[in-house]
């Protein structure tokens, strides 16, 4: 951490949060290298940056609001990252969201935390549902 602050300091990180950088500025600067550090366990476990989508999250969506599609197409929620478990494919572990409160309004930031509470939800469920057995190991 002390290498990113040293890296960056003259940047987004001198005079507190700035107006002008973007949440992928942060993101990529600064979250990026301590999610690594944290979670990139020999390749199994790694973290996913830039909005992407849980699949097991848009499948529990198109269920929960299958009356109401007509026809559309219906995804989960975009997340700023996720930390995945690599297994033939990809399965959460973790998600996140940014914002930069210096420009986000309060309706963002409360829809961000709703969209994560969703997420850590789909994400116990779908640990769950890959064992059973072990259910009772799982907890947020």
């Amino acid at each position: 951490m002390i290498e990113i602050y040293e890296i960056h300091e003259s940047n987004i990180l001198s005079d507190g949060p700035s107006v002008t950088a973007t949440e992928d500025d942060y993101l990529a600067k600064v979250w990026s290298p301590i999610l690594d550090a944290l979670f990139n366990i020999d390749g199994i476990i790694r973290t996913k940056l830039g909005d992407s989508v849980n699949m097991y999250s848009s499948l529990r969506k198109q269920d929960m609001y299958k009356e109401h599609a007509a026809g559309r197409a219906i995804t989960g929620f975009k997340i700023d990252f996720r930390t995945l478990w690599d297994h033939g494919q990809e399965y959460n572990v973790g998600a996140g969201e940014l914002t930069n409160i210096r420009i986000s309004c309060r309706s963002k930031i409360t829809m961000g935390e709703k969209k994560i509470l969703r997420e850590a939800k789909d994400t116990l469920d779908e640990m769950i549902e890959l064992d059973p057995k072990r259910a009772s190991n799982v907890s947020m």
